[in-house]
């Protein structure tokens, strides 16, 4: 992988769609819109879900009788706030990883008290909400010596400056050059270097990390018991069997 910094990015594309030519540097009003159009396409591919930067697993301590968590900057969980979450499971004091169900919205409003207590949180719920977004966990541990974990996939973050450097993953900054020259290229007047050979390169840059990204999700573990309100108890990952409810 290697260190890029947006200018870095911008400068290949707007080479790649002609704008400039080789040993040639964009005016510093071009960068800045390049810049601006950057951040853009990358926020649009964060909605691409195989089009993801990493998995992260973040974890935290539960608080007693706490059952909403903020996830985002300055919130309960500060990090990165997720678009969504893969797994998560909740380790006991021993070591023992506990599966946890994930609910969708209408199953987290099927449940009448939300604020039941309980050892350990057997279903959670996410809420991407803006600034910070919600995670719910059902029932609310009533000791805080369980530990909560969560797999999010991570977004692509944004390039606040030209100078912001970042290291790539593979086959990024390929698929960011083409992509971003085919953009670009209108913003310039320049829509008539764009081939079909240019289209091809950017759609197979993209599709390249959509496939590694499909070959290395982790398939759901299978359950003999149903979700739902009641009975629901968790999977032991050890075990592969459900476990006692809390």
């Amino acid at each position: 992988m290697r260190v890029y910094t947006a200018s870095d990015l911008i400068r290949n594309a707007m080479m790649s769609a002609q704008v400039l030519q080789k040993g040639e540097q964009p005016q510093q009003d071009d960068a800045n819109d390049v810049l601006d159009l950057l951040n853009e396409m990358t926020d649009a591919w964060q909605l691409e879900t195989l089009l993801i930067w990493a998995h992260l697993v973040t974890s935290f301590a539960y608080q007693a009788n706490k059952q909403l968590y903020t996830w985002g900057p300055g919130g309960d969980i500060n990090a990165t706030r997720p678009l969504q979450i893969i797994t998560a499971w909740t380790r006991d004091p021993n070591g023992f990883d506990i599966y946890q169900d994930i609910l969708q919205e209408v199953e987290w409003d099927r449940i009448p008290v939300k604020n039941t207590p309980g050892t350990y949180p057997t279903q959670v719920f996410y809420d991407p909400q803006q600034p910070l977004g919600q995670l719910n966990v059902w029932p609310n541990p009533n000791v805080s010596t369980y530990t909560q974990f969560v797999r999010t996939d991570q977004v692509m973050q944004q390039f606040p400056t030209l100078q912001t450097q970042f290291t790539l993953p593979n086959g990024f900054a390929l698929a960011i050059r083409y992509n971003l020259a085919i953009l670009l290229a209108d913003l310039f007047g320049a829509s008539a270097v764009i081939t079909d050979k240019m289209i091809t390169t950017a759609q197979t840059a993209k599709r390249k990390i959509k496939n590694i990204n499909l070959a290395n999700k982790m398939k759901p573990l299978s359950t003999d018991f149903p979700r739902g309100t009641q009975g629901s108890v968790g999977l032991n990952i050890l075990t592969n069997r459900p476990n006692s409810a809390p």
